[in-house]
């Protein structure tokens, strides 16, 4: 009812980087923290202790972050991780508008549920977008055997003495036996492997239904390695009430 009310409009905007090389030892973000920054119709403003009690309220472990702490040094905001790559950048924007006059609500703020969503909305969409990025830490345990088992599935194809049985395994996984080398065969397994842990990762619990089939189209397909060169990948979410 008070987000109703307060007829605004919650814009969350999340940037990941891997910082080059070059500019690991110098960069200000290279320190586990996240700046959050916080704009108001347009205008940078202190972080309200909404947002604050939304940012320490998200789920982040199943984001594969650990919040060690939420700093507001002066209206200035910054996320402490645990066990943070120091070559990752992250930065958050969250921009508060009202639809109505702003000389007529100039208290109004969002409602915790509106940030937190809002939030929520950006992660999932990035985790969507890079499979096997940004996973959970039970995810990426699961992650870390599949490129033995691809290696083991493509053994098995490519050993076998039953023709029938290998051209079968080909034509399942879009090679023809002419062109399929063990490597790309390895690789293709591995990343539809990856892609289905994605898919299953971002169910809600409760919604969870058996995995898809593995090697049969049944939606669009995510490049396993996205994530490994993720510069400067951004998501805007907009919350309008």
């Amino acid at each position: 009812e008070n987000r109703k009310r307060s007829g605004g409009t919650m814009d969350v905007v999340i940037a990941i980087s891997d910082l080059l090389e070059t500019t690991r030892d110098c960069s200000k973000s290279c320190d586990g923290k996240t700046e959050v920054l916080y704009f108001d119709n347009f205008s940078p403003s202190p972080i309200p202790h909404i947002a604050l009690t939304a940012l320490r309220k998200i789920d982040w472990k199943s984001y594969g972050l650990i919040l060690a702490s939420v700093n507001d040094q002066d209206g200035h905001v910054f996320l402490e991780w645990e066990n943070f790559p120091s070559y990752v950048q992250i930065q958050i924007s969250l921009h508060w508008y009202h639809n109505q006059s702003p000389t007529r609500h100039k208290t109004d703020q969002p409602g915790i549920n509106l940030v937190k969503k809002g939030i929520k909305n950006a992660l999932d969409d990035l985790k969507a977008k890079h499979e096997g990025f940004l996973l959970s830490s039970h995810a990426r345990k699961i992650c870390s055997y599949v490129p033995d088992l691809a290696r083991s599935l493509a053994g098995l194809i490519f050993s076998s003495t039953d023709m029938d049985f290998q051209g079968d395994c080909f034509s399942v996984l879009g090679f023809t036996p002419q062109e399929a080398q063990r490597e790309a065969v390895e690789e293709y397994i591995q990343r539809k492997i990856v892609t289905v842990i994605g898919m299953n990762e971002r169910k809600p619990q409760r919604d969870q239904e058996p995995a898809p089939f593995l090697f049969f189209d049944g939606g669009s397909e995510t490049s396993f390695f996205e994530d490994q060169e993720l510069e400067g990948e951004y998501y805007s979410n907009s919350l309008e009430l």
